[in-house]
Formats: structure tokens, sequence, C-alpha cells
């Protein structure tokens, strides 16, 4: 009975942190993506989609954290969570 606790809590917060890094991770695999495609080499095109991830997380979190009304703050969250609730 515990460990199917554990488990089941276990899986909820793996869940909600990977919620939060789907959006910049596919932002930036398609960047990458797009760069091989555009004729980029394999490095160029990883470093691309390694800054374009990385700028996604930074702006949607510099974000929900200026941002006042709690209206702004669901949208940006929501924004954050529909890739995860897509892939279910």
């Amino acid at each position: 009975m515990l460990s199917t606790l554990g488990a089941l809590w276990l899986e909820g917060g793996l869940a909600c942190t990977l919620a939060v890094y789907k959006l910049p991770f596919m932002l930036g695999r398609t960047a990458a993506q797009f760069a091989y495609q555009a004729g980029s080499s394999l490095i160029g095109a990883g470093l691309v989609g390694l800054v374009a991830g990385a700028a996604a997380f930074g702006i949607l979190a510099v974000l929900f954290d200026t941002l006042h009304p709690p209206i702004l703050s669901l949208i940006v969250a929501r924004v954050f969570g529909a890739p995860a609730a897509v892939a279910g």
C-alpha cells in the first residue's frame, strides 16, 4: 500500500516536472531540425536548438514571474502545460 502511494507521488511529481520542460524542448528540437534542413552542420543545428530552447524557457519563465494579473499568469501556465496535456 505504501509503495503504491509512493509510486503515484513519484509519477505525479515527474509528470509536473516534465510538463514545464516539454514546450521549450519541443521548440528547441523544431529549431534544430529546421536549421539542419536549411544546411547547417549537425553541431550548428544542435547549438541553434539549444539556444532556442533556452530562450523559450527563459522568456516564458520571465513572463510567468512578471505578469501581475492572475488571468495572464494562468494563460502562460496553460501554454507551458498544453504540450504535456496533448501528449497524455
